[in-house]
């Protein structure tokens, strides 16, 4: 074992993407309610557009620009593009690249959501012509929280807070960022008290995930019910409020009442609706049969999801591009560095592991047990140590983190048992390796014991030691009871180890993954499903 994939509550908060991608997603458009109102979006358009009417300026009309692509007022946003474009010779590069997008109707934003340096410049020259826009103080923020440097970030979002106190993007954007700075009591409190949320069923949805990860009751409960009753909103916009109240149910046993709700956020689903589900139905034993896969690959950013589908049918290499992409979108927060950590070292990509275990440090100024304990399983198996040292100073932290913690005492001998293997006894190691399995069982962590006995046999093989064929039986016993695609795969890894002994560096590298990858892709029983106004029309096959 010596690898763990690390269990973890997932809450449906709200995504925090760029302001440029973020202006194409659902949560930008307007509220359409019974009687053909429009709720307040939170922003100064109007004023923008006033104050370019009575002084056009470069900077004004950048402002204007910007506010109007993002509030998807085409004509307002075209307006100030061509006076841009008139007075090109005073426009920024990047400002004037965009005002010809948007009056050529090109895609104005490459999904790479990590924000290289020569972006970063670019928001900066955009603050100095448009240091009230909200928007780009927030992605800004992010830049700042993607580099682990929580106080700049801190700053900047407050910033835009202050600016835009009332736009329910922002609202949502800076919930998400406070978890991430591991507060998240500030984040319910922010939406719980703002007066806008009692009426907006995305702030709700977010107030309702907040208060979650709080440990708080949730303000605004018996609202996102009566919401979901009545249905006065397009489904579009009650995706991830449905799906967070499905959450509270199916955490309550009410599974009836939380399928039934789901299928009410996959209606027009968010990628994010998409991710919670697919986690619903892998950690919380939601019912299958919603057609996640054809869902998922209807949406063109639904990656976390997509990566989740991915490892649960086996391949490991879709997940492995699928997780990356996740990265890219969420360029600040952990998980995903954390995901792709276990997959580099289920495929022996062991430096990747070690360069994400860095990341997560960055990003979060610590890494949680199993992560640690996973990076010194990869570490014991390059076998590369900094000094002489090293290895009997991951033996003492092993033998210290059994002792201390109940959780991962398991895991911890299993990687004991690899250390004896690799530099002690091999008689201790399969001591180790053999008292790991048992504590697993006991746990009913049946995925764990598998993951040791596939490893423990690693081990006896490229030791040549005469317990190789135990642990080789054990884990062929003990690999179907686990429903794990990945220990799986390892096992297949094994067994052509055991064959073919001379190859262990061929057969133990990442370039063999997809020699003993077996991938299980179910045929949707849904043909297509096409969106309208109302709802969906699903066709179904026969």
């Amino acid at each position: 074992m010596s690898l763990q994939k690390t269990k973890f509550n997932r809450r449906i908060l709200p995504r925090w993407r760029s302001s440029q991608f973020a202006a194409k997603n659902a949560d930008f458009l307007s509220l359409s309610v019974s009687k053909g109102e429009k709720h307040d979006d939170g922003s100064s358009l109007t004023q923008k557009i006033v104050d370019f009417d009575l002084q056009p300026s470069v900077g004004v009309a950048a402002e204007l620009m910007s506010s109007a692509r993002l509030l998807n007022d085409d004509p307002e946003a075209k307006r100030a593009a061509h006076y841009l474009v008139a007075h090109a010779e005073h426009a920024p590069k990047s400002i004037l690249s965009l005002a010809k997008r948007i009056l050529t109707g090109e895609s104005d934003f490459t999904i790479t959501e990590s924000i290289p340096e020569h972006q970063v410049k670019h928001i900066r020259t955009q603050l100095r012509l448009q240091p009230r826009n909200a928007m780009l103080w927030s992605d800004l923020a992010r830049h700042y929280a993607s580099h682990g440097d929580r106080e700049r970030a801190l700053r900047s979002m407050q910033t835009a807070l202050s600016l835009a106190p009332d736009h329910r993007w922002l609202l949502r954007a800076a919930a998400r960022f406070m978890v991430h700075q591991e507060d998240p009591r500030s984040a319910h409190k922010l939406l719980a008290n703002h007066p806008r949320t009692r009426h907006d069923p995305w702030l709700i949805a977010a107030e309702l995930a907040c208060a979650q990860v709080a440990g708080r009751v949730p303000k605004y409960w018996s609202q996102a019910k009566d919401i979901l009753r009545f249905e006065r909103f397009a489904p579009v916009h009650i995706s991830e409020l449905a799906t967070a109240v499905a959450m509270f149910e199916l955490e309550e046993g009410q599974r009836k009442n939380a399928r039934k709700l789901v299928q009410k956020g996959l209606v027009v689903p968010t990628e994010n609706t998409l991710a919670q589900v697919c986690w619903a139905q892998e950690d919380r034993h939601l019912p299958d049969g919603l057609n996640l896969g054809l869902l998922v690959n209807e949406n063109h950013a639904a990656y976390e999801a997509e990566y989740r589908l991915r490892m649960t049918e086996g391949d490991l290499l879709g997940a492995i591009n699928s997780v990356l992409q996740w990265a890219e979108d969420e360029p600040f927060a952990a998980r995903p560095c954390s995901e792709l950590a276990f997959i580099a070292s289920i495929t022996d990509d062991y430096e990747t592991t070690q360069k994400m275990t860095a990341k997560v440090k960055q990003l979060d100024g610590h890494v949680d047990l199993s992560l640690e304990l996973n990076a010194i399983f990869t570490q014991l198996s390059a076998g590369n140590f900094a000094n002489p040292n090293e290895p009997f100073r991951i033996r003492d932290r092993l033998v210290s983190i059994g002792e201390e913690t109940r959780s991962g005492s398991f895991h911890a001998i299993a990687n004991l048992g690899l250390w004896e293997f690799r530099h002690g006894s091999a008689d201790y190691a399969v001591a180790l390796y053999k008292k790991a399995i048992e504590v697993a069982q006991k746990l009913r962590n049946h995925e764990s014991a598998a993951m040791a006995s596939v490893f423990a046999a690693r081990e006896a093989v490229l030791a040549e030691d005469l317990s190789a064929e135990f642990f080789l039986s054990l884990a062929h016993n003990l690999v179907p009871k686990a429903k794990n695609k990945s220990v799986d795969f390892y096992l297949r890894k094994v067994d052509a180890l055991k064959l073919a002994p001379d190859q262990k560096d061929l057969i133990l590298s990442p370039t063999s993954v997809a020699d003993y990858l077996s991938v299980e892709r179910q045929e949707p029983k849904v043909l297509r499903i096409d969106h309208t106004p109302k709802g969906a029309t699903i066709w179904l096959r026969k």
